[in-house]
């Protein structure tokens, strides 16, 4: 049984990855990467255990047949050459695994269905309603806000100005009156 499906706009995607990115605080596809460099690693780790071994198994090889014309260098280029094909094997079907891993999570597990409406706590006051005419009124409103808002900055700025001076003035004045009454108890 098929059934027609269909394919959201990508504009429609970026929304929804945004809002699953939001939803959970991290990011699906930097998980799915640190998974992958996990694996990947292990597989690294994998092939140099593995190199250790060999290279032990190739010289014990060497030294317990002493009569057989079989040389280290010999040895140790048959070893290289099989890990290298191991390696590629091993490097190939991991990555095509984690593909595949890859493409299923983000299908299944982080997606979000388009007939499923999510409302986070800090959107549920919003108006997602507003008509285009309403939307450039709002800009426009911003827009005078923020020029209202560049006029009152430089009288804030001159407020503040007096204000440091005058606090500055009424220290000194009080510092020069408590020297003065010093001097005046002294003299008494």
């Amino acid at each position: 049984m098929s059934r027609a499906t269909a394919k959201p706009s990508t504009s429609s995607q970026t929304a929804q990855s945004l809002l699953l990115c939001e939803t959970l605080g991290f990011s699906p596809q930097l998980l799915l990467d640190d998974i992958i460099n996990i694996a990947n690693n292990a597989v690294q780790d994998g092939v140099n255990g593995m190199e250790e071994f060999l290279q032990k198994w190739a010289d014990e090889r060497v030294s317990r047949d002493k009569s057989s014309p079989i040389s280290v260098e010999a040895t140790t280029h048959e070893v290289e050459q099989g890990l290298v094909a191991f390696q590629t094997l091993l490097e190939y079907h991991t990555d095509i695994a984690f593909d595949f891993f890859e493409a299923w999570c983000l299908r299944n597990i982080f997606v979000i269905p388009p007939d499923l409406s999510i409302v986070l706590p800090h959107q549920e006051s919003l108006d997602l309603t507003v008509k285009p005419d309403q939307g450039q009124a709002l800009l426009e409103e911003v827009e005078e806000l923020r020029k209202r808002l560049d006029g009152v900055c430089p009288i804030l700025f001159s407020i503040n100005s007096f204000l440091f001076f005058f606090l500055f003035t009424i220290l000194m004045w009080y510092s020069l009156s408590n020297e003065i009454w010093k001097e005046l108890s002294v003299g008494l």
